[in-house]
């Protein structure tokens, strides 16, 4: 069961964010899937997808310091792991 209230909007007298951003749809994408998340990210904490990750049966990377926007902050990082996923894929085949 995924239970994790992910967004961490201060609320500025803005509404309640709708319930579905907290519940990621239940049947995982059918293509292969790599969360990439960080501890450090101050919108979406990275429990929820560690959760996801166990929910999806699928692989979650983490980074230490940037913040949600991933491919900005260390878009080398980003790419060293798609590359890592690419080459695991290949040697599956």
């Amino acid at each position: 069961m995924f239970n994790c209230r992910c967004l961490s909007v201060p609320n500025h007298g803005a509404e309640k964010q709708p319930e579905s951003f907290d519940r990621p749809p239940a049947n995982p994408p059918k293509s292969l899937t790599l969360l990439l998340a960080s501890r450090a990210d101050r919108l979406v904490s990275s429990r929820c997808s560690s959760q996801l990750a166990r929910l999806w049966g699928c692989d979650l990377v983490e980074h230490p310091w940037a913040g949600h926007d991933l491919p900005p902050d260390d878009p080398d990082w980003v790419l060293a792991q798609l590359l890592n996923l690419q080459a695991a894929t290949k040697t599956l085949s």
